[in-house]
């Protein structure tokens, strides 16, 4: 074959190969984004799995049992809330139990409030005689994870993770994620890759942490080897992972944000470390908080330099978005309203468009103002300026737009508080047929059509819980059956 045509059929293998790869990743990608969308229903999974074990510790028949609970429950919120798993790390260690060694929480804990020194000292205790043999997997795992809160790959962790892997009790996916590592610090990087492939396959399927972490360190295996489209889909699948078992300390899509910025994908960076940055927030995991912040001040860099234009555009459409979401609720009003008050209904139209206007008009310079205060605050006093100006509150926002809120819908339904009050029982109605308050307001946007509570939380800043407890009162101080007390207020014209 004459050389040009051997060329040609190579790159065609290439550009084929390519286009393979890049399908495969966006596949993947579009599988986290579904995995994502659902996450409300894998947190449900997890606040069940923590229910069933704190209803279990309460009546655990004796001490080694309960013990073995909370160690679960220590379990579960280890990647969760740092919080929450110390007051289990604590039980554990108060319980004395010898299964569960204390010096093996007192390093998680050190490492968790970067008291080095603390944590030499409870890692250089390790004694595997001292560890019962159904315990020592989770004992390195746990110790591991903690040291890399602390430090780098090194030579004592190497040898650290050498007499692990000796260690007959120890299950096979995590001997081969420390033989992974062992082989990454030592820069045999295909080795690297093979073992953590063999970790990933060896878990369990219901063992998805532990598949989270192998997958996110196959990631890095494929980084180091400058193969980017492997990369991202390994960081894909960790971080699938990660959501499935309500994850919040998590790496993979803090990674998977940046190397989609560098693809120029800044809307879809920018999702995924707003995202992030509540996790690692909640998570109270400093590493990741500070990681997180680093990142998103890159994201918000490269969006100021690259994105100018599209800010322009994407603010221009949420204002006419705002706009249309008037006009249609002023051509529902106008169809029910009789037709003596058409002229002033018009002019309330008007009003309710100048309205929303001008809060979009503001909430678009307020969002500028803000991404300007976090790059003056990230250059002038640093990362943890950053952190602390995220934490601030936030309430004024909120209460401005409820008073505005309440303001137009009222004159939409000025006699609606009214109309409740001869809905209840005498005992139960508001005092106050002109001022709106929270319960209030859960009514409202049932009549607005917001029916579930979690959709109205989100509208009201609050808790579902909060939501579900205020329609469970008003139900039962109804007149009528409680049944119907919701499909009476959705008729209130």
């Amino acid at each position: 074959m004459p050389r040009p045509a051997v060329i040609s059929a190579l790159l065609f293998c290439l550009m084929a190969l390519s286009g393979c790869k890049q399908s495969e990743l966006n596949s993947k990608l579009d599988e986290l984004r579904q995995v994502i969308m659902f996450r409300d229903r894998y947190q449900s999974d997890f606040q069940q799995r923590v229910d069933n074990l704190r209803k279990s510790l309460a009546s655990a028949p004796s001490d080694s049992v309960a013990a073995d609970f909370a160690y679960g429950l220590f379990n579960e919120y280890y990647y969760f809330n740092t919080d929450s798993a110390r007051v289990y790390a604590d039980r554990l260690i108060a319980s004395g139990s010898k299964k569960y060694p204390k010096f093996i929480f007192d390093a998680w804990k050190s490492a968790i409030d970067r008291e080095n020194f603390l944590f030499d000292e409870a890692f250089e205790k390790f004694d595997t005689t001292e560890v019962p043999a159904s315990f020592r997997n989770d004992c390195y795992s746990i110790l591991e994870s903690s040291y890399f809160l602390l430090y780098p790959l090194d030579e004592r962790l190497c040898l650290f993770m050498t007499e692990a892997v000796k260690d007959n009790a120890i299950e096979t996916d995590l001997k081969e994620m420390l033989l992974g590592t062992i082989c990454m610090f030592k820069k045999e990087y295909p080795d690297a890759r093979m073992h953590f492939s063999l970790a990933y396959d060896a878990g369990a399927p219901f063992h998805l942490n532990m598949k989270a972490r192998n997958a996110y360190l196959l990631a890095q295996s494929y980084k180091v080897l400058e193969k980017n489209y492997e990369y991202e889909y390994w960081l894909a699948q960790s971080a699938i992972h990660d959501f499935q078992v309500s994850i919040k300390a998590y790496s993979a899509l803090q990674e998977l944000a940046m190397a989609e910025m560098s693809r120029g994908q800044y809307k879809r960076a920018s999702r995924m470390m707003e995202l992030c940055m509540q996790d690692a927030l909640f998570s109270k995991y400093w590493v990741r908080m500070n990681t997180a912040v680093e990142y998103e001040s890159a994201i918000v860099s490269a969006l100021s330099k690259a994105e100018s234009k599209r800010i322009w555009i994407l603010g221009i459409s949420a204002a006419i978005l705002f706009i249309l979401i008037v006009i249609l609720l002023m051509l529902y009003f106008l169809n029910v309203k009789q037709r003596k008050l058409l002229a002033e209904t018009n002019k309330e139209k008007e009003e309710y468009i100048h309205r929303y206007m001008k809060r979009s008009v503001e909430y678009l310079g307020s969002v500028e103002k803000y991404r300007h205060k976090l790059r003056m605050l990230l250059k002038q006093e640093g990362k943890d300026a950053v952190i602390n100006c995220l934490k601030g509150p936030s309430e004024s926002r909120y209460s401005d737009f409820y008073k505005e809120f309440d303001e137009t819908f009222l004159k939409i339904y000025p006699d609606f508080i009214k109309k409740v009050n001869e809905l209840l029982k005498p005992e139960a109605r508001f005092e106050n047929e002109h001022l709106m308050n929270l319960p209030l307001r859960v009514l409202a946007a049932i009549r607005l059509g917001v029916k579930e509570s979690r959709d109205i939380a989100l509208f009201l800043n609050c808790a579902p819980a909060s939501v579900y407890t205020y329609r469970s009162k008003l139900k039962a101080n109804a007149i009528s059956n409680k049944d119907d007390f919701e499909l009476e207020i959705c008729r209130i014209s």
